[in-house]
């Protein structure tokens, strides 16, 4: 998933000859295919290109014909790049889905957390400013500040959390618990 090649497989394709890392770029950014806020584009153009040419070896999609120039590999067919740049945009606009979804998907696990603690008789809020606390609730005379980590199903049927040890040792007072949500796609 990389709108640089795919954007240079686009650009090789449509002008049927080797080009240098620096035209193609130029063509990719004058055609709308590349978007970037990037100082140096054509220099991430040459790296991507250059490190699926290392990686891949005889099987990546470029060939190097000169310095800094390249052209489609003529292993491949031109149905067989399509078919494999499809996929990749495909999987980034998932991605993307995903990405924005995130923000929905923690906010909706405090949500959660904060109902089961007042249906169990506790005085909760949500943080309206969260920095490392994002419920604070009280109970008999007793303070809680509850973190809360929300997480989706991945595509390896596991749910991964991003806890640093920093987040256990921010807080002085002792009553600091975590709640961890799962939630299936």
């Amino acid at each position: 998933m990389n709108k640089f090649k795919n954007a240079a497989i686009k650009i090789l394709q449509k002008h049927s000859k080797p080009l240098h890392y620096k035209e193609i770029t130029e063509k990719a950014l004058e055609e709308g295919l590349l978007e970037t806020d990037g100082a140096t584009p054509e220099a991430s153009m040459n790296a991507q290109i250059s490190v699926e040419i290392k990686n891949d070896r005889d099987n990546s999609r470029f060939l190097r014909v000169s310095p800094g120039t390249y052209t489609i590999n003529p292993k491949y067919t031109t149905e067989e790049i399509d078919k494999e740049v499809q996929k990749e945009e495909e999987e980034e606009q998932q991605q993307e889905e995903i990405k924005i979804e995130s923000g929905f998907v923690g906010k909706g696990g405090e949500h959660l957390v904060c109902s089961e603690l007042l249906f169990r008789g506790y005085n909760a809020s949500i943080m309206s400013v969260d920095v490392g606390v994002d419920i604070v609730a009280t109970k008999e005379n007793s303070l809680y500040g509850v973190q809360v980590k929300t997480a989706n199903l991945n595509n390896y049927a596991t749910y991964v959390f991003d806890v640093r040890k920093v987040s256990f040792q921010r807080h002085s007072f002792g009553n600091i618990f975590y709640a961890f949500v799962l939630k299936d796609i």
